[in-house]
Order: C-alpha cells, then structure tokens, then sequence
C-alpha cells in the first residue's frame, strides 16, 4: 500500500514539473511589417564586403569595357579592302570636282583666240590649238605671235606658245619666246583650288637665268561678270619688291597681267589687258566681221521708194553664241511708218 502511494506521488511531480516547463518556453516574436523591414536593412549593411575578383561580379545586363574593346576590334576587323575601297573612293570625286572646277577657268574646246592690248604699244594675239586629257590632266596647247611694231625690220622672232597644264587643284603655266610680255618662270601656278578669296600658297619656281624665287601667292578678289566669276591672283617675291598680278576669268582665262619690272634706274609697272573684241570663238569672230558697226544708225534704201533706218545692238554674247538684234522703222512709199524688229542668232 505504501509502495503504491509513492508511485502515484512520483507521478503527479512529474506531471506539476513538465506543466512548468511548457509554461516557460519562450513564444516566438511578432513582428509588425516596418520592423520586419528595418532587421532587412539591417541586415544587408551588416553582410559580407563583396569582393574585388572579378571573377566573382554579378553577371549584368551592360557591356563591359572588355566587351566595349571586344566590339570595337570585330568593328575594325571589318573587310580592309572595303575601307580602302572608300578612301580611295572619296579621293577620286575630289580630284574630279577639282579638276572640274580648274578646267571651268579656261575654253572647253580649241580654236579659241585671245587678243590683248598693253603697256607701250604692246598687243599679242594667239589661239587654242588643242586640249588633250591625259589621265587627271587636261593639256591646252597655245601658240601665238606679239605684234611687230617694225612690220619686220627688227628680224627679231615674236612667235611664242603657252602651256597650260589643268592638274587636282591647280593651273599651271609654261611659256616659251623671247617677246612675250609674261613671266619667264616654270611650272608657275597660275591659281590653286580652294578658288575663294584669300586661298593662298608658296611656291619656288625658276626664272630663265636658273635662280631659284619664292613667291607668295594669294587670291585677293572674286568678282562676277555677266554671271562668270573673275579671280584676281597675286604673286609677290618673298625676297624683293616683284610681284605679278593676274585676272583669271570663268572659260576665258586670263584676262590681264601686270608686273613690277625692275632695272638700274628704278622699277615700274606694265602689263596687258584683254581686247574682247578679238576675243572667242574662231567662227564667231569670222561672223562677226560681217556685221555692220553696232550702236549706229543704218540706212538703207530699195526698190520702188522703199528704204528702212535702224540701229544694230547686242543683245548677249558668250565664248560660244551670241545675240544681235536690229531695231528699225520703214517706209513703202505711202508715207506711212511701221516698226520692225530683227533678230541674229550666231
């Protein structure tokens, strides 16, 4: 019976204890949603330093500098002969628009003459034998004679010719003989492209004695004429007081030419000037000098009391047309006056 009792005591211990111990058990913490997002913040400044191995790095969606270089060499790996292919392709249409602008300055066909008047009774004439194309270049052939004021008593030699060489970008000028009022230099570049005022360049050139000049060249002025455009070129030596000066003109070319000429007793000017009556076309001229004299009044009488009166003007010209037109007024007898108008397309 005792031994009974004891038992059922040990029991109920046993029991009051486990009760005791579940009563105090920590419960588990609850948290609002703010504190729950602060232990987060927390959490994440507390973390681990990230590393500096980059083969560590998150993979991102932007390039890299490694990519960027990567790209960048397949870009440049392209096809060379492409590249090339377009260099050389932007190098070609330069040449030919200047080139096409440098050939502009001068006739587009032979058989055109020039006639200048000039300091001291000077005058030459010449003609456009040819224009050849070789390659880049256009070649036009010049031969020409100065006026002989001694109608052959001096036997001096007045023949002369010009070469004009039209290259990339520039004019260039070759002479030959004696009498010609022009510079004796070689390969003298008349005018270089940019064709704008104050392009300007250096250039040595030879005299006919072999010295060596160096002359500083300069587009000073641009002008128009009836739609053409007429540069003005200065050449000044670099190591004394000459200079040359020309006029360049749209599908003309020169139109006129001074120069310091310089001796013992002192220095002056000279040159010539272009004289546009003697100047075009070969067959254009050849017509004109059937033409009466421009400006005038005509008068001109016919059958049975019929006579007209008038005045024959030009309307335009250029180095391959030109317009006239005769403005008059008739009579047939009746005594009664009409106008008239006639044109001459050449």
């Amino acid at each position: 019976m005792k031994r009974n009792f004891l038992l059922i005591l040990f029991a109920i211990l046993f029991l009051v204890v486990a009760i005791t111990a579940g009563c105090t058990a920590k419960k588990p913490e609850q948290t609002t949603p703010e504190e729950q997002e602060h232990r987060d913040e927390s959490t994440q400044e507390n973390g681990p330093e990230p590393s500096d191995d980059p083969s560590e790095e998150e993979e991102t969606g932007e390039p890299s500098e490694e990519d960027d270089a990567i790209d960048e060499q397949e870009t440049t790996d392209g096809n060379p002969d492409d590249e090339a292919d377009s260099r050389e392709t932007g190098s070609n249409e330069e040449a030919k628009q200047s080139g096409s602008t440098i050939t502009s300055l001068l006739p587009p066909r032979k058989d055109y003459k020039w006639t200048y008047n000039g300091f001291a009774e000077y005058g030459h004439e010449m003609i456009l034998e040819s224009v050849d194309k070789k390659g880049n270049e256009t070649i036009y052939k010049i031969k020409g004679s100065v006026f002989d004021m001694s109608d052959g008593e001096s036997g001096l030699d007045y023949l002369f010719t010009v070469t004009y060489t039209a290259k990339q970008g520039v004019l260039i000028q070759n002479t030959t003989g004696n009498m010609l009022m022009d510079t004796g230099f070689k390969d003298l570049e008349l005018i270089r492209a940019p064709l704008q005022k104050g392009t300007a360049w250096t250039q040595k050139v030879k005299g006919e004695n072999g010295k060596e000049i160096t002359l500083k060249s300069t587009i000073t002025n641009v002008r128009e004429d009836n739609g053409q455009k007429i540069y003005t070129v200065l050449y000044k030596d670099t190591a004394s007081d000459y200079y040359e000066k020309r006029e360049i003109k749209e599908w003309v070319g020169v139109l006129s030419y001074e120069k310091l000429f310089m001796n013992k007793e002192g220095s002056f000017p000279g040159g010539y000037y272009i004289l546009y009556s003697g100047t075009g076309f070969k067959n254009n001229l050849d017509i004109n000098t059937y033409l009466p004299k421009t400006g005038t009044q005509l008068i001109y009488t016919g059958f049975a009391e019929y006579g007209h009166k008038g005045i024959l003007k030009k309307i335009s010209a250029t180095s391959d047309d030109a317009i006239y037109e005769f403005n008059g007024v008739y009579q047939d007898g009746s005594g009664i006056e009409d106008k008239f108008t006639v044109r001459y397309y050449m």
